[in-house]
């Protein structure tokens, strides 16, 4: 990591870097959370970008593990700094590596909800935004179970998309985006998890952009059935509880 963070602490074994010099003090605190880096932007790098350029939000990020099981250019710290480079590109506020073991955060669940119950605690977030119980991958899984427990006085808890969702998962929420937001959330992907794009099974921008594209038709038919011409694309998400939308 280098020297534009404002600050990295190292506690109890989880990485807290500082990338901006926003305060969370009087503002709205969004919390994403992912199992392995790149999970969270490629399911809602869109909204993620919106909440960033809201300066009533402080955007935050967990990542549970560093992903190495699954690292296509052999470098272990590669996918860390993968993920610290997008969060600088889409203006995350803060970010934590917390470093458990890839694929195995069913072991850990203990000890992964501690630490994730400490940094809710401290951030106090009006939003979790996090992966779906509906996924086919076992340590998106048990994150998604965790949140919900420790997230249980958040006001609002979304669950996102993935590549290894399975077709239990029906979102009932959609974050529209336009043409560029759409361009500009691919080129990140493509700009910033380079280890993802070469391995066997790696992420597939065409789909990505195709089955974005396609989940704004079925937001359209939800809500009345006509085309809306501003609404290019969606990232499909399950409400678990919405108290507010994130814009108010």
């Amino acid at each position: 990591m280098d020297n534009k963070n404002f600050h990295c602490l190292q506690r109890d074994g989880v990485i807290d870097v500082k990338l901006t010099k926003k305060s969370k003090n009087d503002i709205k605190t969004a919390l994403v959370v992912g199992a392995h880096p790149d999970d969270s932007e490629v399911a809602a790098a869109g909204l993620m970008y919106k909440i960033a350029r809201d300066d009533n939000y402080y955007l935050a990020s967990i990542i549970c593990t560093d992903g190495e099981k699954s690292n296509g250019i052999g470098n272990s710290n590669c996918r860390v700094d993968e993920a610290n480079k997008a969060a600088e590109i889409i203006g995350v506020d803060e970010i934590f590596f917390l470093h458990f073991p890839d694929t195995k955060l069913h072991n850990y669940a203990c000890d992964l909800k501690d630490k994730i119950d400490k940094i809710i605690k401290d951030l106090d977030p009006y939003m979790l935004i996090t992966h779906s119980t509906d996924d086919n991958h076992q340590d998106h899984r048990i994150v998604s179970k965790i949140l919900s427990i420790s997230g249980k006085r958040v006001p609002n808890i979304f669950h996102f998309n993935s590549p290894s969702i399975n077709t239990n998962f029906t979102p009932n929420y959609f974050i529209s985006l336009n043409e560029a937001e759409l361009f500009e959330k691919i080129n990140l992907l493509e700009t910033c998890f380079e280890s993802q794009l070469e391995k066997p099974y790696g992420l597939d921008m065409d789909e990505i952009r195709q089955e974005s594209i396609l989940y704004a038709k079925k937001y359209c038919r939800v809500n009345g059935g006509y085309p809306d011409p501003k609404i290019f694309a969606c990232e499909p998400f399950y409400a678990e509880r919405i108290i507010k939308n994130f814009k108010e």
